[in-house]
């Protein structure tokens, strides 16, 4: 009963030990955000469309909205359509997901790769930070430190810095796990 207690009513934000954390956090996510800005912007501003992990993502929804869907797992074919995508140096990216995963990443396809890292970034921080903010929202008082902590936190930034999918699937695994309890049909979908 007492760890439920104190899970439930978490950790004071508001104590001068976790204002240093939450202001350490803040400026290692600065850093790091810099970090990775550095090491990106010289291959995005050379017109490279390979710099980062979004350009699999991207190029798996323009196969599959050229191609019949089985056909995403024969690695040939979907090299020699990244090939064609762009015509660097390019090493394979085969499609390793699940196919219901097709559906997540299809709207990509109407985007060109710079437009498509935006939304895939946006809306993925979008579903994490709903997945994780504190319920209800407004008689929440540490809602708002919860999540700069986990918006700041480095695997959030790497996340959107490279194009990685970490945090679409930490949104739909922290939102699986929050539905289950209450509607176990829609917490299945989501897990």
């Amino acid at each position: 009963a007492r760890m439920r207690a104190a899970w439930r009513g978490g950790v004071r934000l508001d104590s001068p030990p976790a204002r240093a954390a939450l202001a350490l956090v803040l400026v290692a996510g600065v850093f790091l955000a810099w970090r990775i800005g550095a090491r990106q912007w010289p291959v995005i501003a050379s017109g490279n469309k390979v710099f980062s992990d979004l350009f699999a993502h991207w190029s798996y929804a323009g196969f599959a909205a050229a191609h019949p869907g089985p056909a995403i797992y024969d690695h040939d074919a979907i090299f020699a359509f990244q090939r064609g995508l762009f015509d660097g140096r390019l090493q394979g990216l085969p499609f390793a997901y699940p196919p219901p995963y097709l559906f997540l990443v299809l709207p990509l396809a109407a985007f060109t790769v710079w437009h498509a890292a935006l939304l895939w970034g946006a809306a993925s921080l979008a579903a994490f930070a709903a997945a994780i903010a504190p319920r209800p929202w407004r008689a929440e008082p540490k809602a708002p430190s919860v999540l700069a902590l986990a918006i700041l936190a480095p695997s959030t930034i790497v996340c959107l810095g490279y194009g990685q999918n970490g945090l679409l699937i930490a949104a739909l695994l922290a939102g699986g796990l929050r539905l289950l309890p209450a509607r176990p049909g829609w917490g299945g979908v989501l897990l």
